[in-house]
């Protein structure tokens, strides 16, 4: 045998990975047991069924505590726990809890927003959650943790929420239109031209009531900064007016981007 072959073989020994070190990524990763966390979500969930608001609020924070726990475990789990997991923190949607009481509901929400695939769908159901519909916190949570999938079918829901009344989910569905930074040109160009269609319209409505208008002048305030952040996140532009965007969109809408 050669020299030369001698060191090949001896280097495919050193460096081919064997099979159990292929097999370990997924050994751990099956290894990992939610049933201890899974059981103090249910302890939490079951505590607060009580009219005592500090034993309430002692059973969400464990409540909290649990879906924490199941989120910095969850890429160690295997594709089983990983659905039973997701499955059990989504019930958490379809709770009743005091108006002000929404702690449970933005954690569920995170964890949703962490947990790849598996997250998406039950983000989306439960913004049809009639009990959560009116708590805008909770509102405000879900849209911009839909958004961190970065999934371009969702686009087109932020874009209708950019109509809405209420400013703060307007500012979420822009913040979460920014997310789609990395998509492709085409894609970029449709958020880009929504986004300053909306900011455009604001202004001008603002303009038109010479400033003087709360409800125009307040709105136009409050989008002024997510606006031009996620306009500069998408575009690699630098403005901070409507009008500045609107002309710079319309003098490279045809260009390459």
């Amino acid at each position: 045998m050669s020299a030369r072959l001698i060191i090949g073989t001896l280097a495919l020994a050193l460096f081919a990975p064997s099979a159990s070190l292929l097999g370990q990524d997924e050994e751990a990763k099956s290894s990992a047991d939610p049933t201890e966390h899974l059981t103090a979500l249910a302890d939490g969930l079951r505590e607060r069924k009580t009219s005592d608001d500090d034993i309430r609020h002692e059973a969400d924070t464990k409540t909290v505590e649990a879906i924490d726990h199941l989120n910095l475990d969850f890429k160690n789990y295997g594709e089983k726990d990983q659905k039973k997991v997701a499955d059990e923190v989504e019930r958490i949607f379809k709770i009743r809890t005091e108006e002000e009481e929404n702690r449970i509901y933005i954690a569920a929400a995170a964890f949703m927003s962490d947990i790849g695939p598996l997250g998406e769908e039950p983000l989306k159901s439960a913004m049809k959650v009639k009990h959560l519909e009116k708590r805008l916190e909770v509102q405000v949570m879900l849209i911009e943790s839909l958004g961190k999938h970065k999934n371009p079918k969702n686009v087109e829901l932020f874009v209708d929420l950019l109509k809405e009344e209420e400013v703060k989910v307007v500012v979420a569905a822009v913040k979460a239109l920014a997310e789609y930074r990395d998509a492709d040109a085409k894609l970029r160009k449709e958020v880009t031209e929504a986004l300053v269609k909306q900011y455009a319209n604001t202004h001008n409505l603002d303009v038109r009531e010479k400033g003087k208008n709360p409800v125009w002048r307040e709105r136009l305030l409050a989008l002024e900064v997510p606006m031009n952040e996620a306009l500069a996140a998408l575009t690699l532009q630098s403005f901070q007016s409507a009008p500045e965007w609107e002309k710079w969109f319309n003098d490279n809408r045809n260009k390459k981007w």
